[in-house]
């Protein structure tokens, strides 16, 4: 799994940035796990910027917002759809 992970929260129902970012160029697949949105983009020091951008057009109040390399856990929910976390307890 390459790239990098952006998990954010927003302000509001986590569906309206996921609308706001779904199918943009620099956004490969996104989700809502756990309350946050996931998002898998290639390069996320470039990505960052352009969803501060898209969030802040769309009216969108970002509360938190995290960078990451992908762990075993994310690969995990990738293929799985559940986090090891669940699959534990």
């Amino acid at each position: 799994m390459a790239g990098d992970v952006v998990t954010l929260t927003v302000a509001g129902p986590q569906s309206a940035a996921l609308d706001v970012l779904k199918g943009q160029p620099y956004v490969r697949e996104a989700s809502i796990e756990e309350s946050a949105v996931r998002l898998y983009v290639d390069r996320g020091e470039v990505a960052m910027p352009a969803i501060l951008r898209s969030l802040d057009a769309a009216g969108v109040q970002l509360m938190t917002i995290g960078l990451h390399r992908p762990s075993l856990d994310d690969v995990f929910l990738r293929q799985t759809g559940r986090s090891l976390r669940e699959v534990a307890a």
